[in-house]
């Protein structure tokens, strides 16, 4: 398996990553936890610097330290509080005992620098023509100074496994925790407040979806802006700067209200990344059903599936960037910007 994903375990159908070992659907976390060989803990140990010919311990600073071999996965200052691969995993288990969840996929990525547990919440919606979307939880446990423990709902479309993470609470994930604190009695169940939002958060995903699968896209001009900005191949300074908007969307609604202030581009003049995304909105998976054809739900399972399936060298560093890296946030924004333009063609 590449060096970037360690150890993995899947149950049920084979995952859109391609990557693996296939186990049973009924596992518990602990034994998901197991099948994926990520049971192992971390722990402090001192960091020495050599000086006149003596190691002294260095103040401040720690090795964060795996249990199986030894590895230092970072330096950390004594703030730091790790929390357990398998402690952080069982934080799905009373709601997979209860019924109302299912694990199916565990690992470690990046030689084990990042944990993740992905949990159906066995709920999802269905678009017109059979268009499948279902509700997950992503869990990660990073190991690395700077970085928080995590929980994010994540829609997955059954058609051809694209993913898309989102915010819980409108705000960032719907979970964060910094490694300053524990993973306490107290920390968990104010997880638990927050992972109850997740119904909540598929039937507003829901509805922006319906609302995306029956705006037709005005013009194939549209469409490549679109994918344009989103590939990074248009400059929007223009617009922002006379529009005075405060983010991309705003900036973007700026452009379509005076799309003089913004050269068009043509279809021809995309980079690789965006002829490879215009391209999957034409022919992915899934793109010939009555709520893609054509549509804004298209535009954006197009984007979708050029991330989760042909942007990066290798599966492993697909998976990395499409759920946790900059490649996300480019799915955030598909789906935002594709919200600002529908809802401008229906004024």
């Amino acid at each position: 398996m590449a060096h970037m994903v360690e150890n993995m375990a899947y149950a049920g159908a084979t995952p859109w990553h391609k990557l693996g070992n296939a186990v049973s659907n009924d596992l518990t976390p602990d034994e998901m936890a197991k099948a994926a060989q990520c049971d192992w803990e971390v722990g402090k140990t001192p960091v020495y610097q050599e000086w006149n010919g003596t190691f002294r311990p260095v103040e401040d600073r720690f090795n964060l330290v795996r249990s199986t071999d030894g590895k230092v996965l970072d330096i950390v200052g004594p703030m730091y509080q790790p929390v357990q691969n398998v402690e952080a995993l069982r934080f799905f288990t009373e709601f997979v005992s209860a019924g109302s969840m299912k694990m199916e996929t565990a690992g470690s990525l990046e030689g084990g620098h990042r944990v993740w547990g992905l949990a159906s919440i066995q709920k999802g919606f269905t678009l017109a023509g059979g268009d499948r979307v279902e509700g997950y939880l992503l869990l990660c446990n990073p190991h690395r100074q700077g970085e928080a423990f995590t929980c994010k709902f994540t829609p997955v479309r059954v058609v051809c496994h694209n993913t898309i993470t989102m915010a819980l609470n409108g705000g960032g994930a719907s979970f964060r925790m910094s490694h300053a604190n524990r993973f306490d009695a107290d920390m968990q169940q104010q997880a638990k407040v927050a992972l109850g939002l997740a119904t909540k958060r598929l039937g507003e995903f829901e509805e922006k979806a319906t609302m995306l699968s029956t705006s037709q896209v005005a013009s194939e001009a549209r469409l490549v802006e679109y994918v344009s900005v989103l590939s990074g191949s248009m400059v929007l300074e223009t617009a922002i700067a006379e529009s005075e908007a405060a983010n991309l969307v705003d900036a973007m609604i700026a452009a379509d209200e005076g799309a003089r202030k913004v050269q068009a581009t043509r279809a021809a003049d995309l980079n690789r990344a965006g002829k490879m995304i215009l391209d999957a909105i034409l022919e992915s998976p899934g793109s010939d059903l009555p709520s893609t054809r054509g549509t804004w739900w298209g535009a954006v399972n197009g984007v979708t599936y050029a991330v989760d399936h042909q942007m990066g060298r290798t599966d492993d560093s697909r998976l990395t960037s499409a759920w946790f890296g900059q490649r996300a946030t480019v799915k955030q924004q598909a789906v935002e910007l594709a919200v600002a333009y529908a809802t401008a063609g229906r004024r």
